[in-house]
């Protein structure tokens, strides 16, 4: 719960619950922004890149990463060719239903 870290990183975990979508694309917006600004201020960490290159990980469920990649990638494709970003969706490092 509250001071997770992400195993073997030092990223910490985020947790947020909103009641609707409106909430939690709020919430998105406000840590990316923050993002944004620490990488822009030169005091970000190795893991969040440069201005030139900047880098998010996030969490996403399993049943998420699914709808994510789409039939034969064919979603992160239009994802990556719409934004012009490099995005992977790596194999999950445990088992059970939300690995």
């Amino acid at each position: 719960e509250s001071g997770d870290y992400f195993p073997n990183t030092d990223c910490r975990i985020l947790t947020a619950q909103t009641n609707d979508e409106d909430g939690m694309e709020a919430v998105l917006r406000q840590v990316l922004t923050k993002a944004v600004e620490t990488v822009q201020s030169g005091t970000s960490v190795e893991a969040m890149g440069t201005e030139a290159d900047m880098r998010l990980k996030v969490l996403v469920p399993r049943a998420a990463a699914g709808g994510i990649i789409g039939k034969g990638g064919a979603k992160i494709k239009e994802m990556r060719e719409s934004s012009g970003a490099r995005i992977t969706v790596n194999d999950p490092a445990g088992t059970g239903p939300s690995a």
